[in-house]
């Protein structure tokens, strides 16, 4: 089944307009064999405690099992006198494993929810630039942001606008090699407005083709401080600064004379955005309609609202959405699961207080509460767990330069909303099906 659904899956995004041809599905013998492998280990490993719980049933207590009817709740649970958290008490360990597993699902979406809208917090100060970029501009219609190439003359045309004060052109370029997994270059004019938003905690600005300022995550990372030289795609250059803007992925990486950025990454007179200082604020929207009516070939945007609007974030937003669909398909399945083996279990129960004059409704308020209850719990968990995992990542050799979660409280109202939604549909059917067994027939149920 699960090979059936990742190929449909697969095709489904394939046909997406724009995404398909950057994410051409392709399934083979063996893609096949690695998900069935994958479900042979889930089913050992997922099985070993309840085989070992099994194995260890005494024969006397086995025999006086009433599907956990007589099971008594001490204590404190018993003072609180909520029926449905009573029930799911009962088969706690059940009731925690179906938590842990619907949790897993909720913490994915804390999880890439804080990611993203850190990465989206990263990019509008990266566009602003500290203050020196009222509007942010870059190639039209690209699909990475890094690809984006605009042609020195537009920075130039730019600059003549009568509305603006001043422009930045700033090159983008991405390195990597075995001792860096990926080192972020910036090119910007020495007395650019932009350079201010770098703000040196020692050192200076370089001067020179051969010398780079570096951000202090990647001096921590990397080990290196001033004076020292550090290799880019096989060109050496010599640190003259440190600086920390409070941006990951800026104080992983370094800065460079832009001439020499164009040089390395081989685009010589193109630039990747252009920084645009206004000389009235208010008029920022006037100068974004006029640059994207003048030039068909940028797209300009207010630099705080420059990371919504780009390609990339677009499709990691619709990732997430996607990533949410699945998490509520296969936590409904859990939930559904879990509460059709409780009714199953509480049959006799169920028909002793029909019998007692229960109506079916409020049979109905009672399974539905116990599912709802148990996906709160999932939140709880899923919760913890997303906000646990980014910041053991953080910790981790060359992550943090990347990594920088934002959490609002956005992210754990859509989380706990997920769960209360996993509750209701997953907790419907056997809910139904509970209402629905009539008293003569429940208490024959052996």
């Amino acid at each position: 089944f699960g090979v059936v659904l990742g190929a449909f899956l697969a095709w489904l995004v394939g046909q997406a307009p724009g995404v398909g041809m950057m994410l051409a599905g392709s399934i083979n013998p063996g893609l096949v064999m690695q998900g069935m492998v994958t479900a042979l280990a889930l089913g050992l490993i997922g099985g070993i405690y309840p085989a070992w719980t099994a194995a260890n049933l005494q024969p006397v207590e086995a025999l006086r099992y009433e599907g956990g009817g007589a099971t008594e709740v001490t204590g404190i649970l018993a003072r609180i006198g909520n029926q449905s958290f009573r029930n799911l008490w009962r088969r706690r360990n059940r009731t925690l494993l179906s938590a842990a597993g619907i949790g897993i699902g909720v913490g994915t979406l804390v999880m890439l929810g804080g990611l993203v809208q850190g990465l989206m917090g990263q990019l509008n100060s990266l566009a602003g630039s500290g203050g020196a970029g009222n509007i942010t501009v870059m190639q039209r219609e690209v699909a990475d942001m890094s690809l984006s190439s605009l042609d020195e003359r537009v920075v130039r045309q730019i600059a003549a606008i009568p509305e603006v004060k001043t422009v930045s052109p700033y090159v983008l370029a991405f390195i990597t090699s075995p001792e860096m997994p990926m080192f972020l270059i910036g090119g910007l004019d020495p007395n650019s407005p932009a350079m201010r938003h770098y703000k040196l905690v020692e050192g200076r600005y370089v001067q020179r083709p051969t010398e780079i300022v570096i951000g202090k995550v990647a001096a921590d990372v990397y080990k290196v401080g001033m004076d020292d030289t550090l290799s880019l795609n096989g060109n050496r250059y010599r640190i003259v600064g440190i600086f920390e803007t409070g941006v990951a992925y800026e104080d992983g990486g370094g800065i460079v004379a832009m001439s020499e950025a164009q040089r390395l990454m081989g685009r010589p007179r193109s630039v990747s955005f252009i920084f645009v200082d206004v000389e009235d604020p208010a008029k920022a929207e006037q100068v974004v309609a006029l640059i994207n009516d003048r030039f068909p070939e940028a797209r300009a945007s207010i630099s705080s609202e420059f990371a919504q609007s780009t390609n990339d974030m677009q499709t990691s937003v619709g990732m997430l959405n996607a990533i949410q669909l699945l998490a509520l398909l296969i936590g409904g399945i859990v939930v559904a699961n879990t509460m059709i083996m409780s009714i199953f279990e509480r049959t006799r129960e169920i028909g002793t207080l029909r019998a007692v004059g229960w109506r079916r409704r409020r049979i109905l308020g009672q399974v539905l509460l116990e599912s709802l209850f148990l996906c709160l719990v999932a939140a709880v968990i899923g919760s913890l767990l997303g906000v646990g995992v980014v910041t053991l990542i953080a910790q981790a050799p060359y992550a943090s330069q990347f990594v920088s979660a934002t959490w609002s409280l956005d992210i754990f109202v859509t989380a706990f909303i997920t769960a209360a939604v996993l509750g209701i549909l997953g907790g419907l059917y056997p809910a139904w099906r509970a209402s629905k067994l009539e008293p003569a027939e429940a208490l024959r149920y052996e």
